[in-house]
């Protein structure tokens, strides 16, 4: 069983992290803050041999459940009303269930739903049944879908039911999805690279990518003549499936020679599940260098920050103090009580009277 129990452990979740943050995503400071305050994280204890880390990390799965065929029928007067469960398997606080259907011995239920609490290793189980309101429901056939048959890339299609009954053949029909985190990354900077050019400085750049994966990747621009390079350049690594292990690679560009390594570190999927702001101490960056690499690691869709009311009337404050025009402002409100209309200025004349 997944998180935690199961053995899919793979080389890239064996691989240390030296000098590693805590995961914790900051919320008041920004990532270069945060790094002046923090010193380079502490080392991530590397997993047992044949067990991994980020098997503990539960990851949704969306069900169909489709249809089945060839039911038994396991009613005295008309058919079976056949509903389906699912669940991870020996976790029954998953399970999900479809409606039944009367009097069918061959349902179409295209029933849809997530089950969370999924672990990579885990398998799935479903069970088919006659809803009966007057005695147990009959057991019309079971399927157990292992982990392999499904992780990472899902499965559709119809396979058949086992316990179906004696000379039954039945078969049923659904599909399995895997819901990968998105991961979006921004490489904010890095410190004390080493000089890798006989003229100028290193022209640093960085390459985010999943190790055996040539195509998930993404990589920042470079910045000319410069050992303390700030790239604030944010990506998202595409094709990203958990439990993978990203890896950062620090080069210099350099148009006439292969580009040099400055520096390099990984970093498991466990470390970064809930987010991760921090400093990465590097390796391979030269004999007698210390230099490191500031990230942000965000999971799931980007929020697009919308301004309060509040800053859209300090805006308008500040824009008013400062002359310029403000868009869209109210123009004030002429109230005519509130004016007094005069032809003329002068005292009233005297009027006589003859008597």
């Amino acid at each position: 069983m997944g998180c935690g129990g199961s053995k899919a452990a793979t080389k890239q979740d064996e691989q240390k992290v030296e000098n590693q943050a805590p995961s914790t995503l900051l919320t008041t400071e920004s990532p270069v803050e945060a790094a002046k305050e923090a010193e380079p994280a502490t080392a991530v204890d590397a997993p047992k041999e044949g067990e991994t880390k980020a098997d503990s990390v539960p990851l949704p799965l969306q069900i169909s459940i489709v249809s089945a065929r060839g039911l038994r029928n396991a009613d005295w007067v008309g058919k079976s009303d056949p509903y389906c469960t699912c669940e991870v398997s020996g976790k029954p606080e998953t399970k999900l269930e479809t409606p039944a259907l009367t009097d069918q011995l061959n349902p179409e239920w295209n029933h849809e739903a997530q089950i969370s609490g999924y672990c990579v290793g885990d398998s799935v189980t479903f069970v088919v049944k006659d809803k009966d309101p007057a005695k147990p429901d009959d057991f019309l056939g079971k399927l157990v879908m292992e982990g392999s048959q499904f992780y990472p890339n899902g499965f559709e299609g119809e396979v058949p039911l086992t316990e179906a009954g004696a000379g039954i053949d039945a078969f049923m029909k659904v599909k399995v999805v895997v819901v990968h985190p998105k991961v979006r990354v921004t490489v904010v900077s890095a410190q004390g690279l080493r000089n890798a050019d006989w003229v100028g400085k290193s022209d640093p750049y960085c390459i985010c990518e999943v190790a055996g994966k040539a195509d998930v990747k993404f990589m920042t621009p470079s910045v000319d003549d410069n050992l303390n390079p700030k790239w604030d350049h944010e990506g998202e690594v595409t094709g990203y499936q958990a439990p993978d292990t990203l890896t950062f690679t620090v080069k210099d560009k350099d148009p006439l020679k292969p580009d040099d390594i400055l520096g390099s570190v990984s970093l498991p999927y466990d470390s970064f599940k809930n987010g991760y702001e921090g400093e990465l101490k590097l390796t391979q960056t030269g004999e007698g260098m210390t230099s490191s690499l500031l990230v942000n690691i965000a999971i799931g869709e980007k929020v697009e920050q919308v301004p309060s009311q509040v800053e859209e009337e300090q805006k308008v404050v500040a824009e008013e103090a400062k002359g310029a025009p403000v868009e869209d402002a109210p123009s004030p409100q002429v109230v005519a009580d509130e004016l007094t209309i005069t032809t003329d200025t002068a005292p009233p004349k005297a009027m006589s009277c003859w008597c």
